[in-house]
């Protein structure tokens, strides 16, 4: 049975649903992540490592992520933002950043799409939550995203190409008859078949709207083709739903009580766990919650001792949260 993404999405939503929307479609299969009925990541299709790639070179070029920690986690796009934002080689805005990135593409390319079959795998979400991205506010960029491929007109041609879509790479083949640069762009340099329009959006900088743009008249005329790419390969070889390792906390003295102490402020953070651990307490130093949530079901504390104003979520939000888990939820 074929379904709606976004109506689903929505559903997911307001049951404040965890787990993996799975979607299948014409030979190709995207993984949707939730948590609490947000989103949590996407990735799949046909240029899932391209995707990766081009969108990390565009938040974060700096980032090399260890491959090799990874193992067989998947998915191994997301982990490697997680554990990049564990050992400081990225940013939490940064892997933000990335993340809505590839929500968007994905989502532009099943939302309003036919033909789809979707299956949730309820409670197999994922271990640690970067950033809860509102179903809503994401469905209301991807409708500016596809408002703006339909505006160009590229979708409406007298012969149009069945599936044509940003994922396409254009090829001019009257080079010579492009004497400017509109915008400033090297077309020319840009489409020559190695580009996706997503590549060259990201390249330029520029809306998917203003990138396609120029391109409209040179395809009317002739001059310009299009052709399908095939993904990149790889750089981690996924063989199931393994979840990486998660740094163990101190479990010496297990008889003690652990209690949690969630703050941003890592000075806070230093003199609780200095005055908790001469009480005789067991500690665990929480600098990032909405990261480390995985870590913190996991440990499952005694006590937690949290801050009330912090960057990414409020105390108040955060107990909400965690009284919904099946961890908590009795406590």
């Amino acid at each position: 049975m074929t379904q709606d993404v976004s109506q689903e999405l929505v559903g997911l939503q307001q049951r404040q649903i965890t787990g993996t929307l799975v979607v299948q479609g014409q030979g190709q299969q995207w993984w949707l992540y939730l948590f609490m009925g947000r989103l949590l990541y996407a990735t799949g299709g046909a240029h899932r490592v391209r995707r990766w790639y081009r969108v990390t070179k565009a938040h974060c070029p700096q980032f090399q992520p260890d491959w090799n920690a990874l193992g067989n986690a998947t998915p191994w796009e997301y982990h490697s933002l997680v554990y990049g934002t564990a050992n400081g080689r990225l940013t939490p805005s940064q892997a933000k950043a990335v993340i809505l990135a590839s929500v968007l593409e994905v989502l532009f390319a099943l939302v309003g799409r036919a033909n789809l079959t979707l299956t949730l795998q309820a409670g197999q979400g994922l271990g640690t939550q970067i950033a809860l991205l509102q179903v809503e506010r994401v469905l209301q960029e991807v409708a500016q995203l596809q408002q703006q491929w339909h505006a160009t007109g590229m979708d409406q041609f007298p012969n149009p190409i069945p599936g044509l879509s940003p994922d396409f790479a254009p090829v001019l083949k009257q080079a010579d008859k492009i004497s400017e640069q509109p915008g400033g762009v090297p077309w020319v340099a840009l489409c020559n078949g190695q580009n996706t329009l997503w590549d060259i959006m990201s390249q330029t900088r520029k809306s998917l709207q203003a990138t396609v743009q120029p391109l409209v008249g040179w395809a009317q005329q002739g001059w310009l083709e299009w052709q399908t790419l095939p993904d990149l390969a790889s750089p981690v070889a996924e063989t199931g739903p393994v979840p990486p390792p998660t740094p163990p906390f101190p479990h010496s003295q297990t008889h003690q009580p652990l209690v949690a102490c969630l703050d941003d402020s890592p000075v806070m953070l230093k003199i609780l766990e200095t005055s908790l651990v001469r009480a005789g307490y067991r500690v665990m130093t929480v600098a990032q919650p909405m990261i480390q949530m995985g870590q913190l079901l996991e440990a499952k504390p005694d006590v937690i001792l949290m801050d009330w104003v912090m960057p990414d979520v409020n105390g108040y939000e955060l107990c909400g949260l965690l009284r919904k888990t099946s961890v908590f939820k009795d406590q």
